[in-house]
């Protein structure tokens, strides 16, 4: 089996409901996380659990949005299957009507934000669905993480880990389009050697084994059952 340490296990979506926060804490407090990622314009960020997380020493990344939700709702209806990653990747592409200068200030406004609330500039800088990998979006975060200072950031210094799963190929090809501006940053900035997401993986456990060597981001969104109780048994 892949060595755990090879693996940096980052969960998102912390914030945006009662049940990831409650799954996130205590896959923290089991020492199943290396990263959170934190959503702060979400209604689900009490004082108390921001104390609880920032106390538990893991490192708190930005997890940068501009849905509203709606995609998370459709994802909810619909299985796995190609045409359903198709869907969700177009409705993701659909919310590109917001245009870059508009997700510039929104994500330095969420960035202030963070600061406000965790007293502390964030550790890293990543996106809900991914989004950050659109081009445009790209260079807007790559700006950002040079303001703040922020020098980790979710791309994968060598790629995407691809299979059959739709969506890893679409970031795949999104990954190339990115990776001159990541070049262009690549002194300051600091990632890990790839990236893949659980949920490109479910119910096939054997995943562990077959990924290259060198440093794994895996995606993981403890919400969703499946995904808490694979971090819990094989992680």
């Amino acid at each position: 089996m892949l060595q755990r340490k090879k693996l940096i296990i980052s969960a998102d979506d912390f914030g945006i409901s009662d049940t990831a926060n409650r799954n996130i804490i205590e896959l923290a407090r089991a020492g199943k996380l290396d990263r959170v990622s934190v959503m702060v314009e979400r209604q689900h960020l009490e004082p108390e659990l921001v104390r609880e997380i920032l106390n538990l020493g893991v490192p708190i990344d930005l997890h940068l949005d501009i849905s509203a939700g709606q995609i998370r709702k459709v994802r909810r209806k619909i299985k796995s299957s190609p045409y359903a990653r198709l869907l969700i990747f177009a409705l993701k592409k659909s919310i590109g009507r917001f245009g870059v200068r508009e997700v510039k200030e929104r994500w330095f406004n969420q960035t202030k934000k963070f600061i406000s609330v965790f007293g502390q500039k964030p550790d890293g800088l990543n996106s809900h669905e991914h989004i950050h990998f659109l081009p445009g979006y790209f260079k807007v975060m790559l700006n950002l993480s040079n303001y703040f200072a922020i020098r980790h950031v979710r791309f994968g210094r060598l790629g995407i880990i691809a299979n059959e799963a739709f969506v890893s190929k679409v970031l795949s090809y999104l990954w190339k389009k990115d990776s001159i501006k990541y070049s262009a940053n690549i002194k300051r900035i600091e990632t890990s050697d790839y990236i893949a997401s659980l949920d490109w993986y479910l119910k096939k456990e054997s995943f562990l084994t077959t990924f290259p060597s060198g440093r794994i981001e895996l995606i993981t969104h403890p919400e969703i059952t499946e995904e808490f109780k694979m971090i819990k048994k094989f992680l």
